[in-house]
């Protein structure tokens, strides 16, 4: 998957930023204004019920935001990695750090949006799974790290890590739908699809890729060459939100796990 290592040459001219300007206020404007759309047309379609504490047109207007945005994703990262412009990008560890990538570059507009969104509306959510402080956190790590794509840093590992990785997301948001429809055929269909792809891409996949990041960061970081790592900084904050953003991954692996024992010794069915 990676090519012979190497000490990277010096990054590219320009200076990291975050660039805040990837913040896309029509696309922004879309995610709240598609929630707000959706929420009030079932807000007369749909009887009044709560599930976890949300209206049941809050949940639906949430994951309908929500399946929009990993479907994009998704289609662009998998596109990416398994169709060329990845592979283009995995040459040594210079192009995998800083080479850059069109298909990136809209995923990281994409998701300035939608973590921003998402963040809002977990907080404003009564339900204790949304509003849980491992979720808002990763929501707003995922956030700053997406604006750091414009340098560009890191495009062939992010078409992974916010593109290829969010497939998975997408049986979870089925789930989330079933419930709020009362589709149990929907749900019993979607929560073992989501157990497979999470385990698949997440659990064993996500830290093959992270090896892969490590290894290129401390390449860059401990050469001889002191322009090689053009930012300590940056770096660290990738390193450590990788560190934080695995851990989760395998946190609800755990969680994915439990369910799965459960469901097999036959004890009571809970959304994954």
């Amino acid at each position: 998957m990676f090519s012979k290592r190497q000490p990277p040459p010096p990054p590219p001219t320009a200076g990291p930023v975050l660039d805040f300007g990837l913040v896309d206020w029509r696309v922004l404007g879309l995610c709240f204004g598609t929630h707000l759309i959706v929420s009030c047309v079932l807000k007369l379609l749909l009887a009044r019920r709560q599930i976890n504490g949300d209206d049941v047109s809050f949940v639906i207007a949430f994951n309908t935001v929500a399946i929009v945005y990993a479907v994009y994703c998704t289609n662009i990262g998998m596109s990416a990695w398994f169709g060329g412009e990845a592979a283009a990008l995995n040459v040594n560890a210079q192009t995998r750090l800083y080479g850059e990538s069109e298909g990136m570059q809209k995923i990281c507009v994409a998701t300035a949006a939608y973590e921003l969104y998402n963040t809002v509306a977990c907080l404003v959510s009564r339900n204790p799974q949304y509003r849980a402080t491992e979720n808002i956190i990763h929501h707003i790590v995922t956030w700053f790290l997406s604006l750091f794509a414009s340098y560009p840093f890191l495009n062939y590992y992010g078409l992974f890590f916010m593109g290829v990785a969010t497939f998975s997301s997408i049986p979870l948001v089925l789930v989330e739908w079933a419930a709020a429809l009362e589709w149990s055929l929907l749900a019993d269909v979607s929560r073992p699809i989501f157990a497979v792809l999470f385990i698949t891409i997440r659990t064993l996949y996500w830290p093959i890729v992270s090896y892969g990041f490590w290894c290129d960061s401390l390449d860059a970081l401990l050469s001889d060459d002191p322009a090689a790592a053009h930012s300590v900084p940056a770096y660290a904050v990738f390193l450590v939100a990788n560190i934080g953003l695995t851990a989760l991954q395998f946190l609800w692996t755990a969680t994915i796990a439990k369910e799965i024992s459960k469901a097999l010794s036959g004890g009571e069915k809970k959304r994954i």
